[in-house]
């Protein structure tokens, strides 16, 4: 035999399962279950038989005695309500038909006319259910349980309407059944001893008992629940289980008697069987196999938890008692060595492992705890030292801690005077209100503004920025800008002063090289050497041209820049109107980009455009003669590339940039280096020259 850890849970099921008797039993108990169904719907089947067979009886009893009263309501003496002619004839008919107690004719108005009973004085039967019923329905009727007013006996009554050859209603014939003839009529019907039946009126009294019963007289109730589920019922016959009259569980079958179809029921025949009980059982096959199978199933029991104990209960008491050590803190709880099947020495392992893990967890979460308070602490002191305003607030708004710091910006003597504060509710700024409001329904938001503290009155310019840290908690940066805002506007009027300083000192260095032009002009005009005059022009022109630039620069908004574009299309046309025999015949195509430069640039290349044009329009183009001159000014590779380029007869062979000793062509190297830039001469036809210097 295999060790007990070898084992499986399992096998261990599996042969606690042999060990039951759990099917065996189930199929006993099934056949037994069936043997009860079987034996009441046998005892239903016994109780509705009966209740069918007395309520043929009654129908019997009952169509006789229309017929009966419909041949009696027919004879002449009756229809022409003769009393004493009635009366000898109800003798008659009453020695033929004995169980009848008495026949009465009753005039229309109720007053009794004839009857085989005697009586003293005038007898009204206009009360009677069945004498109302026949005047109301001009039919054949039966009524309830009532008691002879004559006779005092307890019967019940049938009554037929009585017409006249004419048709007209002129009374009411009606018979008498006394109750006590029920025993004679239904004692040819064989009833066992346990069973129990009953005839009972549309009102729950009861006209009929068997056995008899000196406790359950005639005229009784029958139970108020027997008499309500019958007549809550839709069908005219059925089987329910009610207790009777004597305290009985029955199967009560019930069957209505109607007189007609459609017509109220007249009449109830109950007929009850007790509910069959385990005794009977009991004393059957069926007892015996349930006692054998009982006493198999409580042996397999106790062999099934011998052996559950030996192969899982201790290994389970071992966990349980190593469960509740860890569950009370004590983390060095271990299962150990457990001897039981291989699921259980399994499980054990997983314990200890699960408890070495727990031991690790605890050892981290104390360090992590540790770390948290340094951190707590770490972040109050930066709470409580920040220069800046901080306050927490919660999602209606209420001030839930704030440090000393922004008490003092908002005039309170301590932190603990603005705890509580509802902001919505108490503060009078609407911006700032809006970024609170903002801030509990975005998560964050921003506002900078004046503030005026309620408290002191003081104003402040404050910046305040709001987000939410986590769910539900929003923290409010305020930094007081006063003195920033002061310092702003301070320098906003110093640099408002030196940007006027410098657009006067621009427009006066405009104004003096202007008035050096007017000056050169002035001294041109007395010349009469051509050379010198012509010295003195280009002169001029240059002046010009950085005129130009201050004069641009005076008139613009920023003096860190000028728009090269539109300074070199003025240039351009400037120098064009200054060689109006020329130029007239000259194609100006100027392709120049917005390009920015600051006042450094600007100059030399200002300065180079002049140089170049004004070359071109003096050496490459004869009078009225057609030409073509191209600038062009763009941006390539971080670089800005100036061209200068005509059609005209070009440069004289062996010309070099380097070498010429020319005036304008020593400047115009001087201005190339000065913008740290390059100048080639490209290829013909005519004069290509490039300038590239840095952007």
């Amino acid at each position: 035999m295999k060790s007990l850890s070898q084992w499986t849970i399992r096998a261990t099921l599996a042969a606690l399962a042999l060990c039951a008797m759990v099917p065996a039993l189930g199929i006993v108990m099934y056949h037994g279950i069936t043997e009860i169904e079987r034996s009441s719907r046998d005892v239903k089947e016994q109780a509705m038989g009966l209740a069918q067979t007395l309520a043929s009886q009654q129908n019997l009893l009952t169509e006789n005695t229309r017929l009966l009263l419909t041949l009696i309501a027919g004879m002449p003496e009756v229809k022409a309500m003769e009393a004493e002619r009635a009366e000898i004839l109800f003798a008659k008919l009453l020695k033929i038909n004995p169980n009848y107690a008495a026949f009465s004719l009753i005039r229309p108005d109720g007053k009794l006319l004839a009857t085989t009973t005697p009586h003293q004085g005038e007898v009204d039967f206009s009360d009677r259910k069945y004498f109302q019923e026949v005047m109301r329905t001009k039919a054949f009727c039966a009524g309830q349980y009532v008691t002879g007013r004559m006779s005092g006996v307890e019967r019940i009554n049938f009554a037929m309407p009585v017409f006249s050859d004419s048709g007209k209603l002129t009374g009411v014939v009606s018979s008498v059944f006394p109750l006590a003839h029920y025993m004679e009529l239904f004692s040819r019907i064989p009833v066992p001893r346990e069973m129990r039946c009953a005839l009972v009126d549309p009102q729950g009294t009861r006209l009929y008992r068997f056995p008899i019963d000196p406790a359950f007289p005639l005229g009784a109730s029958v139970p108020r629940a027997i008499h309500e589920r019958v007549a809550d019922s839709q069908d005219d016959s059925g089987v329910f289980v009610e207790t009777s009259s004597d305290g009985v569980q029955l199967y009560n079958a019930f069957v209505k008697l109607r007189l007609g179809l459609g017509s109220p029921h007249y009449m109830t025949v109950l007929a009850g069987v007790p509910l069959p009980g385990f005794r009977g059982m009991l004393a059957d096959g069926f007892g015996r196999a349930m006692a054998l199978m009982l006493a198999a199933l409580i042996l397999s029991l106790a062999i099934s938890r011998a052996l559950g104990e030996m192969t899982i209960g201790t290994g389970v008491d071992t966990l349980i008692r190593a469960t509740k050590r860890l569950s009370s803190g004590d983390l060095t709880a271990r299962a150990g060595d457990i001897k039981a099947c291989r699921e259980i020495v399994q499980l054990g392992a997983a314990f200890d492992q699960m408890a070495g893990e727990l031991a690790d967890r605890e050892t981290k979460r104390r360090e992590a705890e540790i770390a948290l308070r340094a951190s707590e602490l770490r972040f109050r002191q930066v709470f409580e030292r920040s220069p800046a305003g901080i306050l927490l607030f919660d999602t209606g708004g209420v001030v839930t801690a704030c440090n000393h710091r922004l008490a003092e910006m908002m005039g309170a003597q301590t932190p603990e005077a603005i705890v509580g504060i509802d902001m919505p509710a108490r503060m009078s700024d609407g911006s700032i209100r809006d970024s609170v409001l903002r801030t509990i329904e975005k998560g964050e938001a921003e506002y900078e503004g004046p503030y005026v503290s309620l408290s002191s009155g003081k104003s402040l310019v404050i910046q305040v920025q709001t987000r939410e840290i986590s769910s539900g908690v929003y923290m409010a940066m305020v930094e007081d800008l006063s003195d920033r805002v002061r310092a702003e506007e301070s320098l906003r009027l110093s640099l408002a002063e030196k940007t006027t300083l410098l657009r006067e000192v621009h427009h006066r260095v405009k104004n003096n090289l202007q008035i050096i032009t007017s000056l050169i002009n002035l001294q041109t005009a007395k010349m009469t050497d051509p050379a010198m005059r012509e010295a003195f022009s280009l002169m001029q022109s240059r002046v010009r041209s950085m005129a130009m630039i201050h004069d641009r620069l005076y008139r613009s908004e920023s003096f860190s820049a000028v728009d090269m574009g539109d300074h070199i299309h003025e240039l351009v046309s400037r120098i064009a109107g200054s060689y109006k025999d020329v130029s007239r015949t000259v194609s100006l195509v100027v392709n120049v980009d917005h390009l920015p430069m600051n006042i450094d640039a600007a100059i030399p290349c200002g300065l180079l455009v002049n140089e170049l044009v004004t070359n071109a329009f003096k050496h490459a183009f004869a009078t009225d003669a057609p030409g073509e001159l191209r600038v062009s000014l763009r941006r390539e590779n971080e670089k800005a590339v100036l061209e200068i380029a005509d059609d005209g007869p070009g440069l004289p062979e062996g010309f070099h940039v380097d070498t010429a000793d020319s005036l304008g062509m020593q400047l115009i190297n001087a201005l190339t280096d000065q913008l740290k830039g390059t100048v080639t001469i490209g290829p013909g036809p005519g004069t290509r020259i490039r300038v590239e210097f840095p952007a």
